[in-house]
């Protein structure tokens, strides 16, 4: 097995690339996986740098939605919205719980193994036509 790095002055263009990509397709996260996995920040780098992405990226678009959703619906959300609303806030605070206490247990080549074979399965998806 070969193991390929890149240097820290690589990160800047990498990033602009992911996210140019992002905008194009909304495939970014494969980029920005292969570039952290490359790079070497170690687990703990890798998994709060997707996260700190994945929470820049979602304010920007809960702003968007919110303010096009809350300008031709002010206040008329349903029951079942807050409901739902409810339900996600849970699941995103059990799922970091889970997530905090599973990274503990796991080591480095057991992540870079995880995103390498998702990376794959969702690239066959896509070839294939059903994502």
């Amino acid at each position: 097995m070969f193991e390929i790095t890149i240097g820290s002055h690589f990160l800047p263009p990498g990033g602009m690339l992911s996210g140019f990509f992002g905008g194009l397709s909304g495939h970014q996260g494969a980029l920005r996986s292969v570039l952290l996995l490359c790079a070497g920040p170690g687990k703990e780098g890798y998994i709060a740098t997707g996260i700190a992405v994945a929470v820049l990226i979602d304010i920007s678009r809960l702003t968007v939605y919110g303010n096009a959703f809350f300008s031709r619906h002010f206040l008329t959300l349903g029951d079942d919205s807050y409901s739902l609303i409810l339900i996600d806030i849970v699941s995103a605070f059990a799922g970091s719980f889970s997530g905090r206490k599973t990274l503990k247990k796991i080591e480095l080549p057991t992540i870079h193994l995880i995103v390498s074979v998702m990376i794959f399965l969702i690239a066959l998806l896509i070839g294939s036509g059903i994502i």
